[in-house]
């Protein structure tokens, strides 16, 4: 315990000796503190912004007009067995005339005809939420391969843009605290 107590008081009298080295070595250490905890913060919120600008990213698979009520579960099925989906809502060409004329009064005056005399020119559709933007190409492939399915629409653009964002961020970030550590260290 004394050598301790010995340590210790050493310690102070050598940072009063060298004030001013102390004090640089300090505030630098400091400053490098600084910098890493706000690089990791910029890249967490950019990481949750991301995240939350993927999950609206949306697959609308579009089902043929010949498809029987008795079919529609098997192909459910299907889709719930891809890995990348984890939300999906069945809207049947109904609801989508009456979400379609909900969204402004010309495309409700455009679509009146259709109602008045019961054909309705839309499809049946599934939308779908994705967990993993970067594997968006390879769940349109195995959607567009489900008997009955006709046509996938997905915004890879979108996809491709926030991977390559937060690969990016990620990737700049760990440099960022890379070099701060390093620089860290040769002062300590």
């Amino acid at each position: 315990m004394s050598s301790f107590w010995y340590l210790i008081k050493e310690g102070f009298r050598n940072i009063v000796a060298n004030r001013l080295m102390s004090f640089a070595s300090i505030g630098t250490l400091v400053a490098c503190m600084l910098l890493i905890g706000s690089s990791l913060l910029f890249s967490m919120n950019v990481n949750q912004i991301i995240g939350y600008v993927s999950e609206q990213n949306e697959i609308e698979v579009e089902l043929a007009d010949d498809i029987e009520e008795d079919e529609l579960p098997d192909i459910d099925k299907q889709i719930s067995l891809i890995d990348n989906v984890y939300d999906r809502m069945y809207i049947s060409k109904d609801a989508l005339l009456k979400e379609q004329q909900a969204k402004s009064e010309d495309l409700a005056e455009l679509l009146a005809p259709f109602e008045e005399i019961g054909e309705n020119p839309l499809y049946n559709s599934y939308r779908l939420k994705i967990k993993d933007p970067s594997q968006l190409a390879s769940t349109v492939m195995k959607l567009e391969s489900i008997p009955g399915v006709t046509a996938v629409r997905a915004q890879t653009e979108v996809a491709e843009i926030v991977t390559s964002i937060k690969h990016a961020v990620a990737t700049g970030g760990f440099f960022i605290v890379a070099i701060l550590i390093v620089v860290s260290l040769v002062i300590i």
